[in-house]
């Protein structure tokens, strides 16, 4: 089946209505396009209904389509309930399968009971695949075969391969567009947009997604390409590109589907970078009940790690500081257990970045340990070097240093920074140990005694310009020799580090 357009798709629901009102609705054929025809007007009801008759008729091949169509429409996220009747029927499947002699119907089932377990975050989810393959192995089908292989992406993307992961990602599109998959594009562009963004790149996306946002073949990836989108245009800094296509996603409620929940984890990172609190407290509350689930893109296509983490993302851009810790240190516990590396650094940082601002006992040290922990799993995974750039955000991250004998100790981002004395060391000194506070420069000069008493600028205009231009001097001279040392501390203090008549740090 070729890739379906929006004008295909009112097409073949009116020759589906025509054949439906021609035919015995009691037959076998009009049971098969009654089912064909809920399940493109959404109806999950009408296909239930389509499988209890099947039962009742022993009509194994019409029950089997249907329960892989009722199946399908059940993949979105949702209450304990509706997870155990997806997978019912997918158990109902395999089983039915022995009725029907059909290896497609066995392969179907097998690979919808390897989704649900992703779908689930249960462990047992590759150990299901594998059984999926060992028995493809046996009976080649090429529709399933491209399934298995898009799920092979997600699996590599988890496993910090991203390279490998794109490459697979285009042979997998070149396939399931010479067979006519209708999910060809869209489960291209949601693979590329996830190794674009776990590689820190994810603004390069902004043009091609402008151009394609509208492109008819994505309608099966739902609002994703919207959300992606938003993302794209944030890091881009296109701040009214990016708040229109919000706009547009949380103007109105959106149909659960399968790719409903990765948009939704989306829309929070990409609320979060634009500073939207309002956006960010209404995803939060759109995402509670759905925090424990995996952030999965169609049938295990892409995977976005827990979804506590784009919880605890709209509760920190919300203003939630303890509610944001809370979600993703237990982000970072969901990731690890679903072995999702670039998610687990992610969760990580981000955990650091919420202690970091709610200021609690410990919180500091934590922190750093969060930290460090990222840099070292990033190391030993090999990831593109955009990725780990990204760990040490400066944001709520201050710098601390002391002195030993004759060189400073720095301590930022999860490590430690010895850089030689010098003139400065001393003034740079003062403003790290007081955050965002204005001291003047002649107090700097005077000695960290002269801070502990009232107004003691008694100087002439002229000597006030001379002690101000020494004491930026003797500082940015400082910072420069911190960056000799360590490119990345010296960043951010040239961007935090205020000079002049007065001086400041504002991490």
């Amino acid at each position: 089946m070729a890739e379906r357009m929006i004008a295909d798709r009112e097409l073949l629901l009116a020759r589906l209505r025509r054949l439906a009102a021609s035919i015995d609705s009691r037959s076998s054929l009009g049971r098969r396009v009654r089912a064909r025809l809920a399940s493109e007007q959404g109806d999950h009801a009408a296909i239930l209904a389509v499988v209890r008759e099947a039962t009742a008729a022993g009509d194994s091949g019409t029950r089997a389509a249907a329960l892989r169509l009722a199946h399908h429409h059940l993949l979105g996220p949702g209450c304990p309930r509706r997870a155990q009747l997806r997978r019912g029927l997918s158990t109902e499947l395999v089983a039915e399968s022995a009725r029907t002699g059909r290896d497609t119907d066995l392969l179907r089932g097998l690979l919808c009971q390897a989704v649900d377990l992703f779908v689930d975050g249960d462990h047992r989810a590759e150990r299901g695949l594998a059984e999926l393959r060992t028995v493809l192995d046996r009976r080649p089908d090429p529709e399933i075969s491209g399934a298995v292989r898009a799920i092979e992406v997600m699996l590599s993307i988890r496993a910090g391969r991203l390279d490998r992961a794109e490459a697979d990602a285009g042979d997998r599109y070149a396939r399931a567009t010479a067979l006519g998959h209708d999910d060809a594009a869209s489960v291209y562009w949601a693979q590329v947009a996830a190794v674009r963004w776990y590689q820190g790149r994810v603004a390069e996306l902004l043009p091609p997604l402008a151009g394609s946002v509208h492109d008819p073949s994505l309608t099966t990836a739902g609002i994703g390409p919207y959300a992606m989108l938003a993302l794209a245009a944030a890091a881009a800094g296109d701040r009214l590109a990016a708040e229109s296509a919000l706009a547009s996603l949380t103007s109105r409620d959106t149909p659960r589907s399968g790719w409903w929940l990765a948009s939704m984890f989306v829309v929070a990172e990409a609320a979060f970078r634009l500073g939207d609190a309002e956006t960010c407290a209404r995803v939060h509350e759109i995402l509670a009940p759905y925090a424990d689930q995996p952030a999965l893109a169609g049938p295990a296509v892409v995977c976005f790690g827990s979804t506590r983490h784009a919880s605890g993302l709209a509760a920190l851009g919300s203003g939630d500081v303890d509610g944001a810790a809370t979600h993703l240190r237990l982000a970072v516990q969901d990731n690890l257990a679903l072995r999702h590396w670039p998610a687990l650094i992610r969760s990580r940082t981000r955990y650091a970045q919420a202690l970091a601002r709610r200021c609690h006992p410990d919180d500091d040290a934590l922190a750093q340990r969060q930290l460090l922990a990222a840099r070292e799993e990033a190391a030993v995974l090999a990831l593109p070097l955009d990725l780990r750039a990204e760990i040490p955000a400066g944001d709520g991250f201050p710098v601390t240093c002391r002195r030993e004998g004759q060189r400073w100790l720095f301590r930022f981002g999860g490590r430690d920074v010895r850089v030689p004395s010098s003139a400065g060391m001393p003034h740079l000194a003062v403003l790290l140990a007081d955050p965002a506070r204005d001291i003047a420069a002649a107090d700097l000069a005077a000695g960290v005694d002269a801070l502990r008493t009232a107004d003691r600028d008694g100087l002439e205009p002229g000597a006030r310009e001379r002690v101000r231009h020494a004491v930026s001097k003797a500082i940015r001279r400082a910072i420069a020799s911190i960056a000799r040392v360590d490119a990345e501390l010296g960043r951010h203090l040239t961007a935090t580090v205020r000079t002049g008549t007065h001086c400041s740090y504002r991490p």
